[in-house]
């Protein structure tokens, strides 16, 4: 794993308290993930939200359970649109268009 990957992990768990000031991109929890056209698949996602580092870490994620629009979800492929909302590794993250 990238140093700027675990930074941005202890980072991200620096502001979860009550009193933390969220960093762009966080909304209510949700973390929103810009997007350049109108689909990302989901491996792609995980990837660009730094979640995963490669298809390997994308596999196991998707093996401990990933949701997408609250229904389960096992396909890295899947095709994801502005609007869906991705729950992994205790992240959710809602694809938006990047404007």
């Amino acid at each position: 794993m990238h140093a700027h990957v675990s930074a941005m992990r202890i980072q991200r768990a620096r502001v979860t308290g009550p009193d933390a000031i969220a960093p762009p991109g966080y909304r209510q929890g949700v973390r929103e993930i810009g997007i350049r056209g109108d689909m990302i698949r989901l491996g792609q996602l995980l990837k660009l939200a730094d979640l995963a580092s490669g298809g390997g870490d994308v596999k196991a994620i998707l093996a401990d359970g990933v949701t997408v629009n609250g229904q389960p979800e096992d396909r890295r492929g899947r095709q994801l649109h502005p609007g869906d909302v991705v729950g992994a590794a205790g992240d959710e993250l809602r694809v938006v268009a990047q404007a």
